[in-house]
């Protein structure tokens, strides 16, 4: 069966729930795939999981709801062969584990279908986001859908302020290093999404929000792709300070000096995704600035 990976949002957490842009590429160090060879210890687990998830969507009718229903005969028929998700995608880390798994389950299940990866110049992006929103809300209680779009188009996607979706080209920029930090703790993305949405409801923070992170974050974007690093930089330090300020609680404790300090060494670590472990996501202008930084706190990274 094919293999889907796991995704990088590398702009637009939180923001993306109130109108900001986002982007984010799919990423080939953690990957998984539907399978029904036995055998593993991981299978049991994956395979209860897999029918607690189909006993959701049957209970609450969620398949009425999609724009490409799934073939639940099917689904419950390779669920009790031991249908499980073999995959090496951390949990609970940033990276879109749930996304690949509905990524897997709508590819083998719905309606509509790819004939090979890279297939997806008349596919209705729109309709798949909106089913996979439905699908993935599931794991997190809710879900822009984007993480599953990722997987399954395995392509970078820019979603617009304004709604609009498309894929774009990621280039390697020469002076714009990307690299993971491993926190070595597990983040839960529903307690830190709603601990978010109850900040937004005070009106101060919804104002700083708006009139300083959105535009930040879109502009960060901008300059990423356009591999500009003497305008993506200033915005970066703008958008970890607001982050450091304001989302604290979504950065692990023991990491917060650290990237304050990365921070007037312009060397920038943002959240990934909602935070609260699970990897960082940082910048760099070089290599070397990298391994310094690894060697300095003495921390795993990850080069992307």
């Amino acid at each position: 069966m094919r293999e889907f990976k796991s995704k990088i949002l590398i702009f637009g957490e939180y923001g993306l729930m109130k109108g900001a842009s986002a982007l984010s590429m799919p990423f080939a160090e953690f990957k998984g795939k539907l399978s029904l060879e036995l055998g593993s210890p991981k299978a049991a687990e994956s395979n209860q999981s897999l029918r607690e998830f189909f006993n959701h969507l049957q209970a609450n009718g969620l398949d009425s709801q999609l724009n490409f229903p799934l073939d639940l005969d099917r689904f419950q028929d390779e669920i009790s062969q031991g249908l499980w998700f073999d995959s090496n995608i951390p949990q609970q880390y940033g990276v879109g584990s749930s996304g690949a798994l509905v990524a897997a389950l709508y590819d083998r299940y719905s309606s509509i279908g790819i004939s090979h990866p890279g297939d997806i110049s008349n596919l209705p992006i729109d309709k798949l986001k909106a089913d996979f929103s439905i699908l993935e809300s599931y794991f997190h209680g809710t879900s822009s859908g984007l993480d599953p779009l990722v997987s399954y188009l395995d392509s970078p996607i820019l979603l617009g302020s304004t709604s609009n979706l498309k894929t774009v080209p990621l280039e390697q920029h020469q002076q714009i290093k990307m690299f993971l930090v491993d926190t070595k703790v597990c983040g839960a993305t529903a307690p830190l999404v709603n601990y978010f949405i109850r900040k937004v409801n005070q009106h101060w923070f919804l104002q700083k929000l708006v009139s300083h992170f959105i535009p930040v974050n879109d502009f960060c974007i901008e300059h990423f792709l356009s591999g500009d690093p003497d305008l993506f930089f200033p915005e970066m330090y703008k958008l970890v300070d607001f982050q450091l300020r304001h989302l604290k609680r979504m950065i692990p404790t023991k990491y917060r000096k650290m990237i304050r300090e990365s921070l007037e060494n312009k060397l920038f670590i943002k959240l990934l995704g909602s935070g609260g472990g699970g990897f960082l996501l940082g910048f760099a202008s070089s290599e070397k600035s990298i391994d310094d930084f690894s060697k300095r706190y003495q921390l795993e990274v990850i080069r992307i």
